[in-house]
């Protein structure tokens, strides 16, 4: 399996022109990525991730060559790299996506329709709108100022307001695969069951739903930052239940939604096996693969 899929397809539409006129502009950045940029590194996923931001930043015919934007979200609109200088679009969760399908032995397909569901602002659609140009990629997201901006920034994609609850505004079979990072790691349980099961209306016969949620290894990662008390509240739902949900916001809402059944969840492998395998197959799970923390799924459509 290739390592870094995204970053090394893009990277290879650039012109050597492109990098070289980096060396004029880089060096007079004062920004730590400019300083890691210029030193010799062993790390070339890591340079090519960078290069790709100052190309779509400061050299329109490299934009053009990766079709990558250099639109970044003003205050105010929501996205999960806010403090990210020359943001291009999540880089990390893009490879995670496609090296996970690839270990599912899973491709994109041109032509075909997908979904990020719990798209925030266009962050993941925009590299995998990028790497795979010929297929049609949508985004919902509850609050409608993320999805307002990236229907007016980001032209690679279709995004909608969606509703707390289901249904979607989708008819059905619409899609061959959907992703959802982090979002079934904050549903109460009966959302979450309900949740799948649109995903299983929406999803044809034969594609694939991926998704990330916390887990037994959220509890390891979290040790040195959550409260005892609070983890071994979770343990234990989880050794009892395979399901626990923390309502961690009281009920406030949040970003303008109702909180009462959105917090922190957490679920097993052994609650999916019991709960969805009428219309879904498990076909790749990985332990805390999304940041050393959220475990890692990949659900396969049943004929049925």
């Amino acid at each position: 399996m290739q390592k870094d899929p995204v970053v090394n397809a893009l990277f290879e539409r650039l012109h050597p022109d492109d990098i070289k006129a980096l060396d004029t502009i880089v060096p007079e950045l004062d920004h730590p990525y400019a300083q890691e940029w210029c030193k010799p590194t062993n790390n070339m996923a890591r340079w090519r991730a960078l290069t790709l931001r100052f190309c779509t930043h400061f050299l329109p015919e490299s934009r053009q060559r990766t079709m990558l934007s250099e639109k970044i979200p003003p205050k105010g609109i929501h996205m999960m790299q806010r403090a990210d200088a020359w943001f291009v679009g999540d880089f990390y969760s893009s490879n995670m996506v496609i090296e996970s399908l690839a270990s599912a032995k899973i491709k994109l397909i041109d032509g075909n329709n997908y979904l990020d569901f719990g798209c925030s602002s266009g962050s993941l659609v925009r590299p995998l709108a990028a790497f795979s140009t010929k297929s049609n990629w949508h985004g919902v997201d509850p609050v409608g100022e993320s999805t307002q901006w990236a229907s007016e920034n980001l032209p690679l994609g279709t995004f909608n307001q969606s509703p707390q609850s289901r249904p979607l505004n989708i008819e059905d079979n619409c899609f061959r695969g959907v992703t959802a990072i982090s979002i079934w790691s904050h549903f109460s349980e009966k959302p979450a069951l309900d949740w799948f099961e649109e995903m299983a209306r929406l999803i044809m016969p034969g594609g694939w739903l991926f998704f990330t949620a916390h887990g037994v290894q959220t509890i390891r990662w979290a040790k040195k930052r959550a409260n005892p008390e609070t983890l071994e509240r979770i343990r234990l739902g989880l050794r009892q239940n395979d399901y626990h949900f923390e309502n961690v916001f009281g009920g406030s809402e949040h970003y303008g939604l109702e909180t009462q059944d959105w917090g922190n969840s957490y679920l097993s492998p052994k609650w999916v096996l019991n709960n969805l395998s009428d219309k879904w197959d498990m076909i790749f799970f990985q332990e805390g693969r999304n940041q050393a923390n959220q475990d890692c799924y990949v659900l396969k459509r049943r004929w049925t």
